[in-house]
């Protein structure tokens, strides 16, 4: 029996071993699995900084879209709105207005409204434009859309003529006006902002500019008068733009 002894001791210290080895590893499983769950945790952290960051993003945009717009984009602006109004896509009333919308919108939103309202609103230029006017104890009233050639000239004898400029839509940049006032009376009216050049020569007559004096409208198209009046006159009128068009 004494000699059995210590083989049975070394078995059940084998025995304690395993059992010590095996509690180990279910120790180092629980810890794995406290690892993963704390893996699960953090996963979530980064798709709540992603929404933030989203929210922020979407913030700022908002407040570039609320922000002024850029002078080169009101200068972009401008020139396409010039350029539809040379090309006789707009009166001279709608290109007053648009232009003086772009200067006061407040923002890139307000900015882009304006283009998309013009561009809608370009129409087709009239076909006819007329080249002479004459008016010989008879008057013309051009009034309502006409097309304005880059020539046009009058000829008022014992007569009258009227012509509603904001109406036109001009067919170039520039476009040039002559006018003879015999014994009779030419008057043009013109919207603010519209670049209107008037020289000439009066005798016993007159030739007058009544329009308010201030800056034109940036990329305004040109219209040049040219008159000469014989105990007659010539007149040039500013009026508000018509708001039918607006």
């Amino acid at each position: 029996m004494s000699e059995r002894d210590p083989g049975a001791a070394a078995g059940g210290a084998t025995g304690a071993a395993g059992g010590a080895a095996g509690a180990a590893g279910g120790a180092s499983g629980a810890a794995g699995g406290a690892a993963g769950a704390a893996g699960g945790t953090e996963e979530t952290g980064p798709r709540e900084t992603s929404a933030k960051e989203a929210g922020v993003v979407a913030a700022t945009d908002g407040a570039q879209s609320a922000s002024p717009p850029a002078a080169s984009d009101r200068e972009r602006a401008l020139k396409r709105l010039s350029s539809e109004a040379a090309s006789g896509g707009l009166t001279l009333d709608e290109f007053t207005e648009r232009a003086i919308a772009i200067e006061r919108a407040a923002s890139a939103d307000e900015l882009d409204a304006v283009l998309a309202k013009a561009r809608e609103q370009v129409s087709q230029p009239v076909k006819d434009s007329p080249r002479w006017l004459f008016n010989v104890f008879g008057g013309t009233d051009q009034r309502g859309r006409w097309r304005l050639g880059r020539r046009l000239r009058i000829f008022a004898f014992l007569g009258g003529a009227s012509l509603d400029l904001g109406a036109a839509q001009p067919a170039a940049p520039e476009c040039a006006i002559t006018v003879v006032a015999l014994l009779g009376g030419v008057e043009l009216t013109a919207p603010p902002g519209v670049t209107v050049q008037m020289s000439g020569v009066s005798l016993l007559g007159g030739k007058t500019d009544e329009r308010a004096v201030g800056p034109s409208l940036p990329g305004s198209p040109l219209i040049h008068v040219r008159a000469l009046a014989v105990l007659g006159g010539v007149k040039i009128a500013e009026r508000q733009p018509s708001r039918s068009s607006a």
